[in-house]
């Protein structure tokens, strides 16, 4: 796979879809993954820019998602 070098994500209650771009801005990454997918698969990425839906919610929101990726 080329580097990603930004990851869009749509956050859900439960589903989070991701969209990757490589340096060229083409799509290298589309993926579906659940909840407890999340903190596994970006620990086996290099460091990258991560765009976040915004959302209302405090509990399940992008803030708190932000904890659980950067580790």
């Amino acid at each position: 796979m080329k580097q990603i070098i930004r990851i869009g994500m749509d956050t859900s209650k439960n589903i989070f879809q991701l969209h990757g771009v490589d340096a060229a801005e083409h799509v290298v990454l589309r993926k579906r993954l659940g909840r407890k997918q999340m903190a596994a698969f970006f620990a086996k990425l290099p460091p990258t820019v991560i765009g976040m839906e915004a959302a209302g919610r405090r509990i399940t929101g992008p803030a708190c998602w932000v904890g659980s990726v950067m580790r």
